[in-house]
């Protein structure tokens, strides 16, 4: 499946969330350095993403790779930037 990478500075990174059927997931927002700054929302859902983003903190400039997954949930839809690799952004890091 084809990924993409986001570059931009963390914003907040939010605890686990525990969901039905031992699922998990982690949430973190950067922010964009662009002229016109945008707040960009990322999830990690597997143990290892999850646990790595306890190497990171607010203000700190990181790349992350994600796919873009989506579905349906009672006739709304969603779409989800799914985190796959996160890394400092100083970091030579090949996605």
């Amino acid at each position: 499946m084809t990924h993409y990478v986001f570059e931009g500075v963390v914003k907040h990174i939010f605890d686990t969330q525990e969901f039905k059927n031992n699922f998990k997931k982690r949430e973190i927002i950067l922010t964009t350095t662009e002229d016109y700054p945008q707040d960009v929302k990322f999830e990690f859902t597997d143990e290892t993403g999850i646990n790595k983003l306890d190497d990171y903190a607010e203000g700190e400039a990181v790349k992350i790779a994600f796919q873009i997954k989506g579905n349906e949930y009672q006739g709304k839809y969603f779409t989800n930037l799914r985190g796959i690799a996160i890394s400092s952004y100083t970091e030579e890091e090949n996605f």
